[in-house]
C-alpha cells in the first residue's frame, strides 16, 4: 500500500510539473546574419524556419526553445551568391545538410528582468557546438517576444574555407513572436 501511495504521489507531482509548461505557437521568426566579406558587411537572412517554445512559467530554467531553419532559404540579396552558398560542399551543401538547428540546453535568469543567459546547441553541416548568449523575453497582451544575438565562427561548422577576404566571425540575430 505504501508503494502505491508513493507511486501515485510521484505521478501527481510529475503531472503538476508538466502542467506548468505552456507550448507557445510561433507567429513570426526572423533569423538574420552579418559577415564581413572583402571589407564589406554582407547581410542575409533565412526565409523559412520553425520553432517550438515550451515555457515553464513557474521555473524558466525548465523551459525549452528549439528552432530550425532551411539552409536553402538563405537570402543575401544576390541570387548567384545564394546559389553558391547553398550548393557548394564547402558552404551549406543543402543536398546533404538541409537544416540548421538551434536548441536551448540551459537557461539561467539574469539580474535584469526579462533577460536570460542561454546555452544553445547549434547543429550545422552535421556538427554540433555549444554557445552561450543573452536572450531577452517579454510578454505584452499575451504575445511573447524573444530576441538573441551572438557571434559564431563559421569555420567551427566547416562553412567556407580559410579566407583572407571573408571574416570567420558571423553575427547572428534571432527574433520571434509567439502566443499561447
Amino acid at each position: 500500500m505504501k508503494k502505491i501511495i508513493i507511486i501515485a504521489a510521484s505521478l501527481l507531482a510529475l503531472n503538476i510539473s508538466f502542467a506548468q509548461t505552456v507550448a507557445y505557437k510561433l507567429k513570426t521568426l526572423n533569423t538574420g546574419f552579418v559577415i564581413k566579406n572583402a571589407g564589406v558587411n554582407v547581410k542575409g537572412s533565412f526565409k523559412k524556419g520553425s520553432a517550438t517554445l515550451n515555457i515553464n512559467e513557474k521555473s524558466i530554467e525548465k523551459s525549452k526553445f528549439v528552432g530550425n531553419v532551411e539552409a536553402a532559404s538563405i537570402n543575401t540579396g544576390i541570387n548567384l551568391r545564394d546559389t553558391h552558398i547553398k550548393e557548394k560542399t564547402e558552404f551549406f551543401d543543402v543536398a546533404k545538410y538541409p537544416n540548421i538547428k538551434i536548441e536551448s540546453t540551459k537557461i539561467v535568469p539574469s539580474t535584469t528582468a526579462g533577460t536570460y543567459l542561454v546555452t544553445w546547441s547549434i547543429t550545422m553541416k552535421g556538427i554540433t557546438k555549444a554557445i552561450t548568449a543573452p536572450l531577452t523575453a517579454s510578454v505584452v497582451n499575451g504575445l511573447l517576444t524573444i530576441n538573441t544575438n551572438f557571434i559564431i565562427n563559421r569555420r567551427d561548422w566547416n562553412v567556407g574555407e580559410k579566407s583572407i577576404m571573408m571574416n570567420d566571425n558571423v553575427k547572428v540575430s534571432i527574433s520571434g513572436t509567439a502566443s499561447k
